[in-house]
C-alpha cells in the first residue's frame, strides 16, 4: 500500500471523525494523492479537511476552485432536479430521489462534497411512461433508440433521458435487472420513503435502511473499492 493511499484513509478518518489529520507526511506525492481523490470522487470531500491541515498552499487553492466549481455545478443539477419534480408530483408519480442528489443534501455538511454526475428517480412501474412523457414536455429525449428502449423495458430497471442543457436524468422502475440474485420491494421501498426539506423544496429520499442496502447492492460487483460508497454508508450508519 503506497504513502498516498495510506494517507487517503486518514482523510476518511478525519473526515467522518471530525477530528484533524495526525500528520501530513513529508514525502507525500501531491500528483499521485491528486490522482488518487479523483480516481475516487473524493476530492471536493475530503477538501475543507486538508485545507485546514494547512498543506501545500498551492495545492489547497486547487482544492478551493474545485469544491467552488463542484458546489455550482451541483446547484445547477439541483435546480434542474426542482424543475421536473414537481410536475412529476402532480401528476401522481411519487418520485423518489435516489443516490447522489439525495444524499448530497441529506447527509453531507455542503452539497459540494458529494459528486454526483446524473440525476436518478424512482417512480412505479405504471408510471414510467408518464414520466417520459412530461420529461419530454420539458425538452428532455431518450437517450437511446425505440428498439433500445423496448430492450431495457424488458431487461433493464430504468431509462436514461438528456436534457436540452445535457443534464442525464435515469428514470428507474426498479433498482436492480429482473434477472439479479438480489431485488428489492419497490413498493415497500418507495411507502418507507421519507421527506427531507432542501432549498428548493421538500424531497422524497429512501429511509436510511433502504439507502443503505442500495449502496450495498452497488458496490457488491467491485468489492468496496471506491471510497465515496464507503463514505456514503459511513454517513449513513
Amino acid at each position: 500500500v503506497s504513502l498516498e493511499s495510506n494517507f487517503l484513509c486518514e482523510l476518511m478518518r478525519a473526515f467522518l471523525t471530525g477530528d484533524r489529520i495526525r500528520s501530513v507526511p513529508r514525502q507525500l506525492d501531491l500528483t499521485e494523492l491528486q490522482r488518487l481523490l479523483v480516481n475516487h470522487k473524493v476530492a471536493t470531500t475530503f477538501a475543507p479537511v486538508m485545507i485546514e491541515s494547512g498543506m501545500d498552499a498551492e495545492f489547497c487553492k486547487k482544492l478551493a476552485r474545485a469544491s467552488a466549481v463542484a458546489g455550482q455545478n451541483n446547484t445547477i443539477m439541483l435546480l434542474e432536479l426542482t424543475r421536473f419534480l414537481e410536475k412529476l408530483k402532480q401528476a401522481q408519480c411519487t418520485p423518489v430521489v435516489l443516490k447522489g442528489a439525495g444524499l448530497a443534501q441529506a447527509i453531507y455538511p455542503s452539497i459540494d462534497q458529494r459528486f454526483f454526475a446524473d440525476l436518478d428517480i424512482l417512480v412505479p412501474l405504471d408510471k414510467v411512461v408518464m414520466a417520459r412523457k412530461i420529461l419530454e414536455e420539458l425538452g428532455y429525449v431518450p437517450s437511446e433508440t425505440p428498439a433500445s428502449i423496448e430492450y431495457y423495458a424488458k431487461h433493464h430497471f430504468h431509462l436514461i433521458m438528456i436534457s436540452p442543457g445535457g443534464i442525464t436524468v435515469e428514470v428507474h422502475w426498479n433498482l436492480t435487472p429482473p434477472n439479479s440474485n438480489y431485488q428489492f420491494n419497490i413498493e415497500r421501498f418507495s411507502s418507507r420513503a421519507r421527506t427531507i426539506g432542501t432549498p428548493n423544496g421538500p424531497i422524497l429520499i429512501p429511509n436510511p435502511t433502504d439507502q443503505l442496502l442500495h449502496c450495498v447492492f452497488q458496490n457488491i460487483a467491485d468489492g468496496f473499492s471506491g471510497l465515496r460508497r464507503v463514505i456514503d454508508a459511513s454517513l449513513i450508519l
